[in-house]
């Protein structure tokens, strides 16, 4: 089953990250948005993300004025958000 795991808080906001990773399945894919996104700048997260389908809103990269420290990230707008939720079986916001 393929499940989009929806990740809305920084690491320092909650354990939202940590607890999505520990489920995160092969076909699985995880979306940072909001706060989240600013995971993809710490090298801790980085190493544990290393290897999954990782995408990040780029409305809320743009937002934190983030956009040239996380080019090599795919970056989705909403249309694309929208698309990832009909491609999987199950949507996890946590």
């Amino acid at each position: 089953m393929k499940i989009l795991h929806h990740i809305c808080s920084s690491p320092s906001e909650s354990n939202a990250l940590a607890c999505a990773l520990r489920f995160f399945g092969p076909k699985d894919t995880l979306l940072l948005a909001g706060n989240a996104v600013t995971a993809a700048l710490l090298p801790y997260w980085l190493n544990a993300m290393d290897g999954y389908d990782l995408c990040l809103m780029k409305a809320d990269v743009d937002a934190r004025g983030l956009t040239t420290q996380l080019t090599r990230f795919r970056q989705i707008d909403y249309a694309e958000f929208v698309a990832l939720t009909l491609a999987h079986h199950k949507v996890i916001s946590w």
